[in-house]
This record gives C-alpha cells, structure tokens and sequence, in this order.
C-alpha cells in the first residue's frame, strides 16, 4: 500500500515452548528507523527497540537487522516467551514500525528499565503512536506483524 517502501520481518519460530528464546530478524527495501514492539495475549505492549541499550534504531536499505544481536545477548538481553498463568496457549506478535524519519513514537521516558511495558489498560501509549503516525505521509512509514503462538 506505500509504493516503493517495504518492511519484512520473521521470528526463529511461529511456535514456541514456554520460556524459549525468542530472536527478531528484520530488513527495510529503504534507510529507516525501527520501532518494535511485543504485544500478549492479554493486551501488554512493550518497547523493545529503541532500548536502553540500542538508541539508534536506524538501518540502511537491504540491511537485516538481528533482535537481539549478539552484542545484546552477551549483557544479558535475552527475548524469553512464556505462557500467560493458566493459559493452554497464547498468541501474542510482534509489531515493527519503520519511518524514514527518526519519529518518537512513544514519547519519552526516565525508566531505567532495558524495556517499557504498558499493560493492557494503558491506552495512552497506543494512542500517542497512532498519533504520531497519522503526523506523517502515508509513504513514509511502512509495518509488519510477525505472529507466535507459546505452548506448554
């Protein structure tokens, strides 16, 4: 639906097992700046890049992009699935967001946190990314959803 610019994304797996690894590839056809983020079951988001530790989110055209990398890996950032408490299963996905300019879609925030969560009721956050996406020209973002199920 945006001409010209594309986002494709996969995960190591579509099914995991309680407390698996999760790991993110992602490639733009255009320079952009990432925006990634988990959703649950039960409505949670969370920011996982831009991070504490990845503050430029910027990669070049053909790039793909490893999340976490090695790098992060090795601090201990690790994308660990689980099962929500009771559930048989759960489908959760991750979202990405590329622009072609550096947007905050977020807003800021003085966590010391690696990641920001915002549970199911904090609509707040959502609503400032809708916003700040409409901001800009409909060929200048682009988004993918990458969906999981976890299982037992």
């Amino acid at each position: 639906r945006r001409a010209g610019f594309d986002v494709r994304g996969g995960l190591n797996k579509t099914v995991f097992q309680d407390n698996e690894e999760a790991l993110i590839k992602i490639r733009s056809t255009q320079p952009a700046y990432l925006h990634v983020f988990s959703v649950t079951q039960d409505g949670a988001v969370t920011l996982l890049l831009p991070n504490k530790f990845v503050e430029r989110n910027q990669i070049a055209p053909g790039q793909e992009v490893m999340f976490p990398n090695d790098t992060l890996r090795a601090l201990g950032v690790r994308l660990r699935v689980t099962l929500p408490k009771g559930a048989k299963k759960a489908r959760e996905y991750i979202k990405v967001i590329a622009t072609r300019k550096p947007v905050n879609l977020v807003g800021t925030d003085a966590s010391t946190d690696v990641f920001k969560t915002y549970t199911g009721g904090e609509n707040g956050m959502i609503q400032d990314v809708i916003k700040r996406l409409a901001q800009l020209e409909d060929e200048d973002w682009n988004e993918t959803t990458l969906p999981y199920e976890v299982r037992p």
